[in-house]
């Protein structure tokens, strides 16, 4: 997760400088730790539903922030 001014700066030109493709920086919905559990779910076959996000979403750990 990019926190930082400076870095975030840094990773906008550089993605703005790329080849053929275009990228959007965009600030996460939901923490490092909530997206672990989304890519363990997927790597597991489960499929992640609307469900499965609202209940995540409710856990402590997964909120953005100090």
């Amino acid at each position: 997760m990019v926190r930082s001014p400076y870095f975030l700066g840094q990773l906008t030109d550089i993605l703005q400088k790329g080849s053929n493709k275009q990228y959007q920086v965009v600030e996460p919905i939901l923490s490092p730790v909530a997206g672990a559990v989304l890519m363990a779910l997927k790597e597991f076959g489960i499929p992640i539903t609307e469900e499965i996000l609202t209940e995540i979403a409710k856990h402590e750990r997964s909120k953005i922030g100090p």
